[in-house]
């Protein structure tokens, strides 16, 4: 079975003259029939470019030449994971498992699919699994401890914020270089909103481990949705998504960071990538995208993307007040009225649209 990919994604190797770089080999190799393992070896390649829908289809390339391949189903169970499908991993993994019960990399990933699902306990015995059978593996031993994080963090589901945050403290003080155990307790202090104390261990984290980009994520979101900072937040935003391309999460808020920086037209173009992705269907994106049009004064092309997130989101207080602003600025009165006046039935209480629906609904123009 060839060896796993690196566990934390690392640059690809660049390609110098004469010498092709190791995706396109994978690519040459598997375009010559190389079978199942050059298949899989162009996933990992693609993977590790960040190309999630690539690596997927050499992924299902190589388990259509080979079904069952053990490494082609591990490699495809961690795209799955790595692109909210988690759900879709597991019974893959399963089934190696079951087939080859001495696949450590098959209980380590399985172990990651069910923290990605929120079922730190049940991923307990996975990672123990894999921690017995392979004593001298670091990311084993690393994984063990990790999912103790996690099981941690199911205390806030249950209200227990503080218990969380206090198991988390000791097992931090236990393995201080342990970058996944700060970003847990990162995570319960946000929940706790203790913004402060957050930022300290997420620094620390990405001090630990520069490449996770899910710590400079957490580090970009405390400091524009808890610290109202959006200058703070572009620059963790901006290495999370160069980690972690397709992830549409770290886009999105790196559009919203963006949009307080008032960066519209890059604003446009991350967030354009997030609304093109196919199978996105949230209205995050669409909102933040419909606020750097309107900030950017491209009106017209604002009314488009807010109509697409109200049809998602028809209780958003926060599209329709932006869809009125949009209208205001095409000087629409009858559809500002509609859209602004549908804001405010949701709860909206910012002070100027609502003065500027007040007089418009009295019958002044927009000027």
């Amino acid at each position: 079975m060839p060896p796993p990919p690196p566990r934390r994604r690392r640059p690809p190797i660049p390609a110098v003259r004469g010498r092709p770089s190791p995706c396109r080999l994978a690519q040459k190799a598997a375009a010559a029939g190389g079978g199942a393992a050059a298949s899989t070896a162009l996933g990992y390649a693609q993977m590790a470019r960040g190309d999630m829908a690539a690596a997927e289809a050499a992924y299902r390339e190589a388990l259509a030449k080979t079904p069952g391949y053990a490494s082609a189903t591990i490699g495809l169970a961690r795209v799955l994971r790595r692109t909210a499908r988690a759900a879709e991993a597991e019974p893959l993994l399963q089934k190696v498992i079951e087939s080859a019960p001495g696949a450590v990399d098959a209980y380590k990933e399985m172990a990651r699919v069910k923290m990605a699902l929120n079922r730190a306990s049940d991923a307990v015995g996975d990672a123990s699994i894999a921690a017995a059978m392979a004593e001298n593996d670091p990311d084993a031993q690393r994984l063990a401890i990790e999912v103790k994080a996690a099981k941690a963090l199911e205390s806030l589901g249950q209200g227990q914020g503080a218990i969380a945050v206090q198991d988390l403290t000791a097992l931090r003080d236990q393995n201080p270089e342990l970058a996944e155990v700060r970003l847990a307790l990162a995570k319960a202090l946000v929940a706790q909103r203790q913004a402060d104390a957050a930022i300290v261990e997420l620094q620390k984290a990405a001090d630990l481990d520069p490449k996770n980009a899910e710590t400079l994520y957490q580090l970009g979101y405390v400091n524009l949705v808890l610290k109202g900072n959006p200058a703070g937040a572009v620059g963790p935003l901006e290495k999370a998504v160069a980690l972690d391309p397709g992830n549409a999460n770290y886009r999105t808020n790196l559009g919203a960071a963006l949009n307080g920086q008032k960066q519209y037209d890059r604003a446009i173009a991350e967030l354009g990538k997030v609304t093109a992705s196919p199978g996105y269907n949230r209205a995050e994106a669409w909102i933040y995208l419909g606020q750097a049009y309107v900030g950017a004064k491209r009106y017209k092309e604002a009314v488009p993307a807010l109509e697409k997130a109200t049809a998602i989101a028809p209780n958003s207080d926060q599209a329709y007040a932006t869809l009125g602003w949009a209208y205001f600025g095409l000087k629409d009165a009858d559809n500002f009225k509609k859209a602004a006046g549908k804001a405010r039935s949701l709860g909206y209480k910012e002070p100027t649209l609502l003065q500027y629906l007040g007089r418009i609904e009295a019958g002044e123009p927009i000027k």
